[in-house]
Protein backbone atom coordinates (compact mmCIF):
# COMPACT_ATOMS: atom_id res chain seq x y z
CA UNK A 1 0.00 0.00 0.00
CA UNK A 2 2.86 2.39 0.80
CA UNK A 3 4.32 1.79 -2.64
CA UNK A 4 0.93 2.43 -4.22
CA UNK A 5 0.57 5.83 -2.58
CA UNK A 6 4.22 6.87 -2.78
CA UNK A 7 4.78 10.48 -3.88
CA UNK A 8 1.05 11.21 -4.12
CA UNK A 9 -0.30 14.36 -2.51
CA UNK A 10 -3.34 14.13 -0.26
CA UNK A 11 -5.30 16.23 -2.74
CA UNK A 12 -5.04 13.45 -5.35
CA UNK A 13 -5.67 10.41 -3.14
CA UNK A 14 -9.11 8.82 -3.04
CA UNK A 15 -10.42 6.51 -0.37
CA UNK A 16 -8.97 3.08 -1.00
CA UNK A 17 -9.81 0.58 1.71
CA UNK A 18 -11.05 -2.81 0.52
CA UNK A 19 -9.37 -5.52 -1.51
CA UNK A 20 -11.37 -8.65 -2.23
CA UNK A 21 -9.53 -11.68 -3.58
CA UNK A 22 -12.14 -13.91 -5.15
CA UNK A 23 -11.53 -17.50 -6.10
CA UNK A 24 -14.14 -19.53 -7.93
CA UNK A 25 -15.54 -21.08 -4.74
CA UNK A 26 -14.12 -18.98 -1.91
CA UNK A 27 -14.26 -15.32 -0.96
CA UNK A 28 -11.46 -13.78 1.10
CA UNK A 29 -11.73 -10.14 2.16
CA UNK A 30 -8.46 -8.30 2.79
CA UNK A 31 -8.62 -4.81 4.24
CA UNK A 32 -5.81 -2.44 3.31
CA UNK A 33 -4.60 -0.65 6.45
CA UNK A 34 -7.05 -0.22 9.29
CA UNK A 35 -10.80 0.03 8.99
CA UNK A 36 -12.15 3.59 9.27
CA UNK A 37 -8.77 5.06 8.28
CA UNK A 38 -9.35 5.71 4.59
CA UNK A 39 -7.25 8.05 2.50
CA UNK A 40 -9.44 11.05 1.79
CA UNK A 41 -9.43 13.10 -1.39
CA UNK A 42 -10.82 16.61 -1.25
CA UNK A 43 -12.21 16.34 -4.79
CA UNK A 44 -14.33 13.25 -5.45
CA UNK A 45 -15.67 14.18 -8.86
CA UNK A 46 -16.23 11.07 -11.00
CA UNK A 47 -13.57 12.05 -13.53
CA UNK A 48 -10.99 12.48 -10.74
CA UNK A 49 -11.87 9.09 -9.27
CA UNK A 50 -11.57 7.41 -12.66
CA UNK A 51 -8.22 9.03 -13.40
CA UNK A 52 -6.89 7.95 -10.02
CA UNK A 53 -8.13 4.40 -10.60
CA UNK A 54 -6.37 4.25 -13.97
CA UNK A 55 -3.08 5.41 -12.46
CA UNK A 56 -3.43 2.87 -9.66
CA UNK A 57 -4.19 0.13 -12.20
CA UNK A 58 -1.02 0.91 -14.14
CA UNK A 59 0.99 0.41 -10.97
CA UNK A 60 -0.74 -2.76 -9.83
CA UNK A 61 -1.93 -4.49 -13.01
CA UNK A 62 0.40 -3.11 -15.69
CA UNK A 63 0.21 -4.97 -19.01
CA UNK A 64 -3.20 -6.53 -18.37
CA UNK A 65 -6.86 -5.59 -18.59
CA UNK A 66 -9.23 -4.30 -15.94
CA UNK A 67 -12.91 -3.65 -15.39
CA UNK A 68 -13.52 -0.21 -13.93
CA UNK A 69 -17.08 0.00 -12.59
CA UNK A 70 -19.28 2.72 -11.15
CA UNK A 71 -23.06 3.00 -10.77
CA UNK A 72 -25.84 5.51 -11.28
CA UNK A 73 -29.45 5.58 -10.17
CA UNK A 74 -31.77 4.96 -13.11
CA UNK A 75 -35.53 4.73 -13.53
CA UNK A 76 -35.09 3.13 -16.98
CA UNK A 77 -35.04 -0.42 -15.83
CA UNK A 78 -35.07 -2.34 -19.13
CA UNK A 79 -31.32 -2.60 -18.64
CA UNK A 80 -29.36 -4.81 -20.99
CA UNK A 81 -26.73 -7.29 -19.89
CA UNK A 82 -23.55 -8.07 -21.81
CA UNK A 83 -22.81 -11.75 -21.26
CA UNK A 84 -19.41 -13.40 -21.38
CA UNK A 85 -17.96 -16.38 -19.49
CA UNK A 86 -19.85 -17.12 -16.26
CA UNK A 87 -17.77 -16.26 -13.24
CA UNK A 88 -20.33 -16.27 -10.48
CA UNK A 89 -23.96 -16.99 -9.69
CA UNK A 90 -24.00 -13.86 -7.56
CA UNK A 91 -25.28 -10.51 -8.73
CA UNK A 92 -22.84 -7.68 -9.23
CA UNK A 93 -24.31 -6.05 -6.13
CA UNK A 94 -23.62 -9.17 -4.05
CA UNK A 95 -20.16 -9.48 -5.54
CA UNK A 96 -19.27 -5.97 -4.42
CA UNK A 97 -21.20 -5.54 -1.21
CA UNK A 98 -23.10 -8.49 0.18
CA UNK A 99 -20.71 -11.43 0.40
CA UNK A 100 -19.55 -13.03 3.64
CA UNK A 101 -18.50 -10.80 6.53
CA UNK A 102 -14.91 -9.60 6.06
CA UNK A 103 -12.07 -10.70 8.24
CA UNK A 104 -9.95 -7.73 9.37
CA UNK A 105 -6.37 -8.28 8.29
CA UNK A 106 -4.77 -5.04 9.40
CA UNK A 107 -1.95 -3.67 7.35
CA UNK A 108 -2.46 -6.14 4.50
CA UNK A 109 -0.73 -4.81 1.42
CA UNK A 110 -2.28 -4.48 -2.01
CA UNK A 111 -0.60 -7.07 -4.20
CA UNK A 112 -0.51 -8.04 -7.85
CA UNK A 113 -2.69 -10.91 -9.05
CA UNK A 114 -1.67 -12.35 -12.38
CA UNK A 115 -3.25 -15.74 -11.65
CA UNK A 116 -6.11 -16.23 -14.12
CA UNK A 117 -8.07 -18.09 -11.46
CA UNK A 118 -8.41 -15.01 -9.28
CA UNK A 119 -10.17 -11.69 -9.59
CA UNK A 120 -9.35 -8.66 -7.43
CA UNK A 121 -11.99 -6.10 -6.49
CA UNK A 122 -10.65 -2.78 -5.24
CA UNK A 123 -13.21 -0.28 -3.96
CA UNK A 124 -12.72 3.48 -4.22
CA UNK A 125 -15.86 4.95 -2.61
CA UNK A 126 -16.76 8.64 -2.92
CA UNK A 127 -16.59 10.84 0.15
CA UNK A 128 -18.07 14.33 -0.25
CA UNK A 129 -21.53 15.47 0.83
CA UNK A 130 -23.04 15.26 -2.65
CA UNK A 131 -21.87 11.67 -3.06
CA UNK A 132 -23.08 10.73 0.42
CA UNK A 133 -26.48 12.17 -0.51
CA UNK A 134 -26.40 10.14 -3.70
CA UNK A 135 -25.49 7.02 -1.71
CA UNK A 136 -28.37 7.63 0.71
CA UNK A 137 -30.68 8.09 -2.27
CA UNK A 138 -29.45 4.82 -3.77
CA UNK A 139 -30.09 3.00 -0.50
CA UNK A 140 -33.57 4.49 -0.34
CA UNK A 141 -34.40 3.46 -3.91
CA UNK A 142 -32.78 0.04 -3.55
CA UNK A 143 -29.95 -1.54 -5.51
CA UNK A 144 -32.42 -2.89 -8.10
CA UNK A 145 -32.71 0.70 -9.39
CA UNK A 146 -28.99 1.12 -9.90
CA UNK A 147 -27.21 0.61 -13.17
CA UNK A 148 -23.56 -0.38 -13.32
CA UNK A 149 -21.45 1.30 -15.99
CA UNK A 150 -18.66 -1.18 -16.81
CA UNK A 151 -15.56 0.26 -18.48
CA UNK A 152 -13.22 -2.15 -20.26
CA UNK A 153 -9.66 -0.81 -20.08
CA UNK A 154 -6.53 -2.33 -21.59
CA UNK A 155 -3.16 -1.50 -20.00
CA UNK A 156 -1.11 -3.40 -22.57
CA UNK A 157 0.27 -0.31 -24.30
CA UNK A 158 1.57 1.16 -21.05
CA UNK A 159 -1.37 3.53 -20.75
CA UNK A 160 -5.08 2.88 -20.09
CA UNK A 161 -7.10 2.62 -23.30
CA UNK A 162 -10.91 2.37 -23.16
CA UNK A 163 -12.13 -0.33 -25.54
CA UNK A 164 -15.66 -1.08 -24.43
CA UNK A 165 -18.50 0.37 -22.38
CA UNK A 166 -21.02 -2.11 -21.00
CA UNK A 167 -23.94 -1.59 -18.66
CA UNK A 168 -26.25 -3.75 -16.62
CA UNK A 169 -28.65 -3.66 -13.72
CA UNK A 170 -26.46 -3.94 -10.65
CA UNK A 171 -28.75 -6.67 -9.28
CA UNK A 172 -28.09 -8.90 -12.33
CA UNK A 173 -25.53 -11.69 -12.42
CA UNK A 174 -22.08 -10.44 -13.36
CA UNK A 175 -20.90 -12.45 -16.36
CA UNK A 176 -17.75 -10.90 -17.70
CA UNK A 177 -14.25 -11.99 -18.62
CA UNK A 178 -12.12 -12.78 -15.58
CA UNK A 179 -9.88 -9.84 -14.65
CA UNK A 180 -9.32 -7.32 -11.82
CA UNK A 181 -12.24 -5.05 -10.97
CA UNK A 182 -11.87 -1.52 -9.61
CA UNK A 183 -15.10 -0.30 -8.01
CA UNK A 184 -15.37 3.49 -8.18
CA UNK A 185 -18.64 3.91 -6.30
CA UNK A 186 -21.90 5.65 -7.09
CA UNK A 187 -21.92 8.69 -9.39
CA UNK A 188 -24.49 11.39 -9.94
CA UNK A 189 -26.40 11.29 -13.22
CA UNK A 190 -24.90 14.57 -14.43
CA UNK A 191 -21.33 13.54 -13.58
CA UNK A 192 -21.73 10.25 -15.43
CA UNK A 193 -23.43 11.89 -18.42
CA UNK A 194 -20.68 14.52 -18.73
CA UNK A 195 -17.90 11.93 -18.46
CA UNK A 196 -19.44 9.66 -21.11
CA UNK A 197 -20.04 12.58 -23.50
CA UNK A 198 -16.39 13.55 -23.10
CA UNK A 199 -15.31 9.98 -23.92
CA UNK A 200 -17.58 10.03 -26.96
CA UNK A 201 -15.94 13.22 -28.24
CA UNK A 202 -12.45 11.76 -27.68
CA UNK A 203 -13.08 8.44 -29.42
CA UNK A 204 -12.82 7.74 -33.14
CA UNK A 205 -13.82 4.09 -32.75
CA UNK A 206 -17.40 3.74 -34.03
CA UNK A 207 -18.27 0.62 -32.04
CA UNK A 208 -17.18 2.27 -28.79
CA UNK A 209 -19.12 5.41 -29.65
CA UNK A 210 -22.19 3.27 -30.27
CA UNK A 211 -21.84 1.68 -26.84
CA UNK A 212 -21.40 5.09 -25.20
CA UNK A 213 -24.59 6.41 -26.84
CA UNK A 214 -26.50 3.36 -25.59
CA UNK A 215 -25.19 3.85 -22.05
CA UNK A 216 -26.09 7.55 -22.14
CA UNK A 217 -29.68 6.59 -22.98
CA UNK A 218 -30.18 5.11 -19.51
CA UNK A 219 -29.46 8.39 -17.71
CA UNK A 220 -32.37 10.31 -16.20
CA UNK A 221 -31.56 13.67 -17.79
CA UNK A 222 -33.82 13.86 -20.83
CA UNK A 223 -33.07 17.42 -21.94
CA UNK A 224 -29.32 16.73 -21.87
CA UNK A 225 -29.87 13.57 -23.90
CA UNK A 226 -31.92 15.43 -26.52
CA UNK A 227 -29.27 18.15 -26.82
CA UNK A 228 -26.54 15.52 -27.15
CA UNK A 229 -28.54 13.62 -29.80
CA UNK A 230 -29.20 16.82 -31.71
CA UNK A 231 -25.46 17.48 -32.00
CA UNK A 232 -24.94 13.99 -33.41
CA UNK A 233 -27.82 14.34 -35.88
CA UNK A 234 -26.57 17.73 -37.09
CA UNK A 235 -22.91 16.74 -37.11
CA UNK A 236 -20.70 14.80 -39.50
CA UNK A 237 -21.17 11.42 -37.87
CA UNK A 238 -21.78 8.00 -39.43
CA UNK A 239 -25.38 7.11 -40.21
CA UNK A 240 -25.37 4.27 -37.66
CA UNK A 241 -24.66 6.71 -34.81
CA UNK A 242 -27.41 9.03 -36.00
CA UNK A 243 -29.88 6.15 -36.04
CA UNK A 244 -29.00 5.30 -32.43
CA UNK A 245 -29.30 8.95 -31.43
CA UNK A 246 -32.80 9.02 -32.91
CA UNK A 247 -33.83 6.10 -30.73
CA UNK A 248 -32.66 8.05 -27.65
CA UNK A 249 -34.78 11.03 -28.68
CA UNK A 250 -37.78 8.73 -29.14
CA UNK A 251 -37.48 7.60 -25.51
CA UNK A 252 -37.13 11.10 -24.11
CA UNK A 253 -40.82 12.15 -24.14
CA UNK A 254 -39.89 15.83 -24.22
CA UNK A 255 -41.30 18.68 -26.29
CA UNK A 256 -37.92 19.42 -27.85
CA UNK A 257 -37.47 15.76 -28.65
CA UNK A 258 -40.86 15.63 -30.36
CA UNK A 259 -40.04 18.70 -32.46
CA UNK A 260 -36.70 17.21 -33.47
CA UNK A 261 -38.28 13.91 -34.56
CA UNK A 262 -41.00 15.67 -36.56
CA UNK A 263 -38.45 17.85 -38.31
CA UNK A 264 -36.32 14.85 -39.32
CA UNK A 265 -39.31 12.74 -40.39
CA UNK A 266 -40.63 15.48 -42.69
CA UNK A 267 -37.58 17.40 -43.90
CA UNK A 268 -34.43 15.28 -43.72
CA UNK A 269 -32.77 14.21 -46.98
CA UNK A 270 -31.77 10.80 -45.63
CA UNK A 271 -34.53 8.24 -46.19
CA UNK A 272 -33.28 5.87 -43.48
CA UNK A 273 -33.23 8.64 -40.88
CA UNK A 274 -36.74 9.71 -41.87
CA UNK A 275 -37.96 6.13 -41.43
CA UNK A 276 -36.25 5.79 -38.06
CA UNK A 277 -37.76 9.10 -36.95
CA UNK A 278 -41.21 7.72 -37.84
CA UNK A 279 -40.51 4.66 -35.72
CA UNK A 280 -39.49 6.84 -32.77
CA UNK A 281 -42.64 8.95 -33.20
CA UNK A 282 -44.76 5.80 -33.12
CA UNK A 283 -43.27 4.90 -29.72
CA UNK A 284 -44.43 8.17 -28.18
CA UNK A 285 -47.77 8.29 -26.40
CA UNK A 286 -48.45 11.68 -27.93
CA UNK A 287 -51.37 12.64 -30.22
CA UNK A 288 -49.19 15.14 -32.12
CA UNK A 289 -46.73 12.39 -33.02
CA UNK A 290 -49.58 10.20 -34.26
CA UNK A 291 -51.02 13.04 -36.34
CA UNK A 292 -47.69 13.45 -38.14
CA UNK A 293 -47.55 9.72 -38.93
CA UNK A 294 -51.15 9.80 -40.20
CA UNK A 295 -50.48 12.82 -42.44
CA UNK A 296 -47.41 11.17 -43.95
CA UNK A 297 -49.30 7.91 -44.47
CA UNK A 298 -51.85 9.80 -46.57
CA UNK A 299 -49.71 12.28 -48.50
CA UNK A 300 -45.97 11.55 -48.34
CA UNK A 301 -44.40 11.65 -51.83
CA UNK A 302 -41.52 9.25 -51.14
CA UNK A 303 -43.03 5.75 -51.40
CA UNK A 304 -40.51 4.13 -49.08
CA UNK A 305 -41.12 6.68 -46.34
CA UNK A 306 -44.87 6.55 -46.91
CA UNK A 307 -44.92 2.77 -46.50
CA UNK A 308 -43.08 3.19 -43.22
CA UNK A 309 -45.70 5.68 -42.04
CA UNK A 310 -48.51 3.31 -43.07
CA UNK A 311 -46.96 0.42 -41.16
CA UNK A 312 -46.46 2.37 -37.93
CA UNK A 313 -49.97 3.76 -38.26
CA UNK A 314 -51.22 0.17 -38.11
CA UNK A 315 -49.16 -0.38 -34.96
CA UNK A 316 -50.77 2.62 -33.27
CA UNK A 317 -54.10 0.92 -34.08
CA UNK A 318 -56.46 3.48 -32.53
CA UNK A 319 -59.79 4.32 -34.16
CA UNK A 320 -58.39 7.27 -36.12
CA UNK A 321 -55.49 5.17 -37.45
CA UNK A 322 -57.85 2.40 -38.58
CA UNK A 323 -60.10 4.92 -40.29
CA UNK A 324 -57.17 6.38 -42.24
CA UNK A 325 -55.95 2.94 -43.34
CA UNK A 326 -59.44 2.15 -44.62
CA UNK A 327 -59.56 5.46 -46.50
CA UNK A 328 -56.20 4.75 -48.17
CA UNK A 329 -57.55 1.41 -49.43
CA UNK A 330 -60.61 3.17 -50.85
CA UNK A 331 -59.03 6.28 -52.40
CA UNK A 332 -55.40 5.46 -53.27
CA UNK A 333 -54.72 4.91 -56.98
CA UNK A 334 -51.24 3.39 -56.71
CA UNK A 335 -51.67 -0.43 -56.56
CA UNK A 336 -48.34 -0.90 -54.76
CA UNK A 337 -49.32 1.47 -51.96
CA UNK A 338 -52.73 -0.22 -51.70
CA UNK A 339 -51.14 -3.67 -51.46
CA UNK A 340 -48.78 -2.49 -48.76
CA UNK A 341 -51.67 -0.87 -46.89
CA UNK A 342 -53.48 -4.20 -47.06
CA UNK A 343 -50.46 -5.83 -45.45
CA UNK A 344 -50.47 -3.16 -42.71
CA UNK A 345 -54.17 -3.79 -42.09
CA UNK A 346 -53.40 -7.50 -41.70
CA UNK A 347 -51.23 -6.56 -38.70
CA UNK A 348 -54.24 -5.19 -36.82
CA UNK A 349 -56.06 -7.35 -34.25
CA UNK A 350 -58.68 -9.59 -35.88
CA UNK A 351 -61.67 -7.64 -34.60
CA UNK A 352 -60.28 -4.48 -36.20
CA UNK A 353 -58.98 -5.94 -39.46
CA UNK A 354 -61.87 -8.29 -40.33
CA UNK A 355 -64.42 -5.66 -41.47
CA UNK A 356 -61.87 -3.94 -43.72
CA UNK A 357 -60.54 -7.21 -45.17
CA UNK A 358 -64.07 -8.45 -45.87
CA UNK A 359 -64.92 -5.26 -47.75
CA UNK A 360 -61.69 -5.41 -49.76
CA UNK A 361 -62.11 -9.15 -50.52
CA UNK A 362 -65.57 -8.59 -51.99
CA UNK A 363 -65.52 -5.09 -53.50
CA UNK A 364 -61.99 -4.03 -54.42
CA UNK A 365 -61.68 -3.20 -58.14
CA UNK A 366 -58.41 -5.16 -58.52
CA UNK A 367 -58.66 -8.95 -58.55
CA UNK A 368 -55.16 -9.51 -57.15
CA UNK A 369 -55.95 -7.34 -54.15
CA UNK A 370 -59.29 -9.12 -53.57
CA UNK A 371 -57.43 -12.43 -53.77
CA UNK A 372 -54.72 -11.28 -51.37
CA UNK A 373 -57.34 -10.10 -48.86
CA UNK A 374 -58.93 -13.56 -48.95
CA UNK A 375 -55.58 -15.26 -48.42
CA UNK A 376 -54.95 -13.07 -45.40
CA UNK A 377 -58.39 -13.93 -44.03
CA UNK A 378 -57.81 -17.66 -44.57
CA UNK A 379 -54.66 -17.47 -42.48
CA UNK A 380 -56.45 -15.77 -39.62
CA UNK A 381 -60.11 -16.90 -39.70
CA UNK A 382 -61.73 -20.22 -38.84
CA UNK A 383 -62.23 -22.69 -41.70
CA UNK A 384 -66.06 -22.75 -41.54
CA UNK A 385 -66.30 -19.01 -42.09
CA UNK A 386 -63.87 -19.10 -45.03
CA UNK A 387 -65.75 -22.00 -46.71
CA UNK A 388 -68.92 -19.94 -46.49
CA UNK A 389 -67.11 -16.83 -47.71
CA UNK A 390 -65.56 -18.65 -50.69
CA UNK A 391 -68.95 -20.03 -51.68
CA UNK A 392 -70.43 -16.56 -51.41
CA UNK A 393 -67.92 -14.68 -53.58
CA UNK A 394 -65.12 -16.98 -54.64
CA UNK A 395 -66.77 -19.06 -57.35
CA UNK A 396 -68.30 -16.10 -59.16
CA UNK A 397 -65.27 -13.86 -58.85
CA UNK A 398 -63.05 -13.60 -61.91
CA UNK A 399 -59.82 -11.70 -62.55
CA UNK A 400 -60.34 -8.20 -63.90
Amino acid sequence: MKNLLKNRSVAHVLMLHVLLIIDYNTVDFVFCNEINRPFVCQNTDLAIRINFAKEMALREFDGGKIWLIYSINSSKMDLERFAAADLSNSSLYQLLFESAQPSNKKGAALSRHNDRHKMSVVTIPPGNSEDRHNKDEANHIGHSNRMAIILDYSLESGRPILYQVCFQNISKTFNQELRPIIWIGNATTIQSFAWLVHQFSKSTYEKLRQQIINAIGFHDCEMNIVDFSKKILNGRYPQSLKVTALSLVGKSNTTDGLKLLISIAINNNNVLLRKRALFSLSQLNNPKAHLVIAAMAKKEKNDEVRKEAIFWLSQIANQEAIKILSEIMQKETDPKIREYTLFAISQLPGSQSKPILTTVATNDPLYRIRKKARLIMKQSEDSKFMIFFDELVGNSDAPK
